[in-house]
């Protein structure tokens, strides 16, 4: 989690956040713990499981967050750039593969209209030897001048990096420790319909003709991703837990 937070491009002050480890002046910490309350009480009143069985989110939206611009222009100027840097290392091709699967599959999905809601800016990260040699990574923080970007216009909920001092103890508890690894984890929560035009991005074609998509599932690169991950876990954990012995639970084993 310490990584995934490293990736939603945190501001100056949030880095400095990271070596207190929970450490706050106690008004500080109370407006925090009301906010993240908050944050877990809008999750569990939202959260629901669609028609494709998956867990479906809303985005926790700060209450009274400034106007968000489409940041259609900055999007627009990153793309080209962009594509730029694919066609000199020769790597379009693969980069445009990746939106196509993701296309099929029902990660995203390509919307006609006017340049409405918000733009995602987004760059490609090669990692070969890995399952997924190139990924794109979305820049939630970009904003345009004297804008709100969306990662300020979202709530990002309990700190995570508060619970590893925990799990490192709890790891020492017994022989055997037993972890697990979800497949593109964050593609596996569905987005509710009313923020996915607030996931947009833009991505042109051999043709250099240019199209408008948006994000379908949770995106990596917002400020809030990791907690809905870890809320959507838990929530499903405590699901379990409750209809265990039951055959008619109302939620599938391929859910996530």
């Amino acid at each position: 989690m310490t990584v995934l937070s490293l990736f939603a491009n945190p501001s100056i002050a949030d880095l400095w956040q990271f070596d207190v480890l929970g450490i706050h002046e106690p008004t500080e910490k109370k407006t925090k713990q009301e906010m993240a309350n908050a944050a877990k009480d809008l999750f569990l009143q939202t959260v629901t499981i669609n028609m494709e069985g998956r867990y479906e989110v809303r985005l926790p939206w700060i209450e009274g967050h400034p106007p968000l611009p489409t940041s259609h222009s900055v999007a627009r100027k990153r793309v080209r750039a962009i594509m730029h840097k694919l066609e000199r290392d020769g790597l379009t091709e693969r980069y445009d593969q990746v939106f196509c699967e993701w296309e099929s599959q029902g990660i995203i999905e390509r919307v006609e209209g006017e340049n409405y809601g918000h733009f995602l800016p987004h760059r490609p990260i090669l990692k070969e030897g890995s399952t997924t040699a190139i990924r794109p990574v979305f820049d939630a923080s970009a904003q345009e001048k004297n804008s709100p970007s969306l990662n300020q216009c979202l709530e990002k909920g309990p700190n995570l990096i508060e619970l590893i001092p925990s799990l490192l103890l709890r790891f020492r508890e017994f022989k055997i420790g037993v972890i697990s690894d979800i497949k593109k984890a964050f593609l596996q929560i569905s987005v509710h319909e009313k923020d996915r035009d607030f996931l947009r991005f833009l991505w042109i074609d051999k043709e250099d003709q240019e199209f408008v998509y948006r994000h379908r599932r949770v995106v990596f690169g917002v400020n809030c991703s990791p907690f809905l991950l870890g809320m959507t876990i838990e929530h499903h954990l405590k699901k379990c837990m409750d209809n265990r012995g039951s055959m008619d639970a109302e939620y599938s084993r391929e859910t996530i």
